[in-house]
């Protein structure tokens, strides 16, 4: 869910800035975190309602509780998409250095191995990708039915990054800078 969101995204705001499409300014920026956020709660919801349903995969542990949360997750993937392409000149930059951290961000979330196997340092790291507080929500609210208070700690960390990637591309993005251009072409 996370690769998937934070490739679209980040590639769109890249090229709307290079072909200088990108329309500054903070409802601009709120339109399409707003939007992608949107798309992102949408897939999430998808996946865990309809696919898990159809595959047949335990689940329906505490719904209302993943209403709250799957928004949260989704508006952070953004926002961390909109740093990203607000940091690279253009789509293709954007996806040259998204593309390599696919398979280092599921084992970094804590799926193929424990998170609190790491060595400390690959913790804190881990700890900065949405993917990882996002594994320790959902699986206890999915799976296992827990309350929101025993995700406390993963949901203050996904607010901290909602709050650090959305103030930086919310400054990178409605500031007046001059982006270097790469040749538009095919």
């Amino acid at each position: 869910l996370q690769q998937t969101l934070l490739f679209a995204a980040a590639r769109f705001v890249a090229e709307r800035r290079r072909t200088g499409r990108w329309q500054r300014g903070r409802r601009a920026v709120l339109g399409v975190w707003a939007a992608c956020a949107t798309i992102g709660t949408l897939s999430a919801l998808f996946y865990f309602g309809l696919i898990y349903w159809l595959q047949d995969i335990p689940h329906g542990g505490n719904i209302p509780a993943l209403l709250l949360t799957v928004p949260l997750f989704a508006a952070t993937v953004a926002a961390a998409a909109l740093m990203v392409g607000s940091l690279v000149r253009s789509g293709d930059d954007a996806l040259k250095l998204l593309i390599p951290t696919s398979i280092p961000f599921v084992f970094l979330s804590g799926f193929a191995w424990p998170l609190v196997a790491m060595p400390g340092w690959v913790q804190a790291i881990a700890w900065t990708i949405p993917a990882t507080p996002a594994m320790h929500i959902f699986i206890p609210l999915n799976q296992m039915g827990a309350s929101l208070g025993e995700v406390r700690g993963a949901l203050a960390i996904l607010v901290v990054q909602l709050a650090v990637f959305g103030s930086v591309a919310g400054y990178r993005l409605t500031r007046r800078a001059r982006v270097r251009s790469a040749p538009v072409g095919p």
